[in-house]
């Protein structure tokens, strides 16, 4: 297949499906020929680099790994957070001043 420059942005997949297609594509230009072949993916795993360091184990997850009473989340502070009512003084930054309660 011959094109040029303009015909393979415009109809790209038209190109695309043609390479893929094992066509030898030159695509003609002002400073000579370009020709465009395809290497259709390899099929390799979706792991790349990791593929081999990834172990699957078969362990059954599909249950809850805590139980309810190590499950509680709470919406209180710690009791270490100071509060403006635990009396912790509080400055605002750049001022020497202490805020009005």
């Amino acid at each position: 297949m011959r094109t040029n420059v303009t015909t393979l942005l415009r109809d790209f997949p038209k190109v695309h499906k043609a390479a893929f297609a094992g066509e030898e594509v030159i695509i003609v230009t002002r400073d000579g020929n370009l020709r465009l072949s395809a290497v259709p993916a390899s099929g390799e795993s979706i792991l790349g680099s990791l593929k081999g360091e990834i172990t699957f184990a078969d362990d059954d997850l599909d249950q809850p790994t805590t139980s309810e009473s190590d499950w509680k989340p709470s919406l209180r502070r710690p009791a270490s957070t100071p509060t403006r009512s635990s009396g912790a003084s509080w400055m605002i930054p750049g001022s020497a001043k202490r805020p009005e309660k």
